[in-house]
């Protein structure tokens, strides 16, 4: 349990010591509140909005859209960078020895930059709501403490965290910080959406795991591009275990270790083969 916390603290220091962690959490903030500030605006002189006065709604996955799409992009880059930078710096080396154990360093990337991509998750969606509380103010209906609204305050932070899991294991996968963020910005924005274009009559959709992340954060709601045969919660549910799945594989990967054991098994298995032993 030292071992691990020290890992960490490692960890966190080492996050804090490369100027791209301020950058990306600059960069969600300015695009989430942004683009949430434009979309109150944009409800907000829609006809249907002065004709129907206190009665329009303002929907939350449209006003929070900056901050469930850019921002993963961002998390995305984020968490995959956190693996893929000490590979390419070489850096990695000093890290395994100082943490023989490689899973455990993995790990507390993972603890340290999930929650923290958690917490500026929950934080801006917070200040987004309350900026566009204010440009709505006396326009339809905005009640940043209703059900609808408030599902989005544990959605998104649990989504980045669940999209840090998988960005990581495929850069432990790949090792590579070009291949990783092309892999999986292509996967999410193209290939993706083509295969729900040509498969219209298969319902391929559903299986898609960025599709699962976006019915997970937006709970479901009306900007889904396929139908599910499962809630929101069963689309999370889906998408972590794929993510988890990328992670092992990522973890197998990384560490010698499960090859050195097969190594060793070598000699044992010839000596109950040769009858003379």
């Amino acid at each position: 349990m030292k071992t691990f916390y020290n890992a960490m603290r490692a960890e966190w220091i080492k996050m804090w010591s490369v100027r791209s962690t301020l950058i990306y959490t600059i960069i969600i903030a300015v695009l989430g509140i942004a683009n949430s500030a434009f979309m109150a605006w944009y409800y907000k002189n829609l006809p249907q909005a002065h004709y129907m006065g206190d009665g329009f709604y303002y929907p939350p996955e449209g006003v929070l859209m900056g901050v469930t799409s850019a921002g993963i992009v961002v998390v995305l880059l984020f968490s995959i960078t956190i693996v893929t930078n000490e590979y390419n710096t070489l850096s990695i080396e000093p890290t395994f020895r100082g943490v023989p154990r490689r899973p455990l360093v993995f790990l507390a990337k993972l603890v340290v930059a999930g929650l923290y991509m958690a917490l500026v998750g929950l934080v801006v969606t917070f200040v987004s709501t309350l900026v566009s509380k204010l440009i709505a103010l006396n326009s339809g209906t905005l009640d940043i403490f209703s059900a609808d609204w408030a599902g989005f305050y544990w959605r998104i932070p649990v989504g980045f965290f669940l999209l840090t899991i998988l960005s990581m294991g495929i850069g432990m996968i790949i090792r590579n910080t070009a291949g990783a963020v092309a892999l999986l910005v292509v996967w999410m924005t193209a290939i993706e959406s083509i295969l729900i274009a040509i498969t219209p009559k298969v319902n391929f959709g559903p299986y898609l795991p960025f599709q699962n992340l976006s019915a997970f954060i937006n709970g479901g709601g009306t900007l889904q591009m396929v139908h599910f045969e499962w809630n929101y919660l069963g689309a999370g549910g889906y998408f972590f275990g794929i993510a988890a799945a990328l992670f092992i594989i990522g973890l197998f990967v990384t560490d010698p270790m499960l090859r050195k054991f097969q190594i060793h098994q070598k000699p044992a298995v010839a000596a109950l083969d040769n009858p003379s032993h």
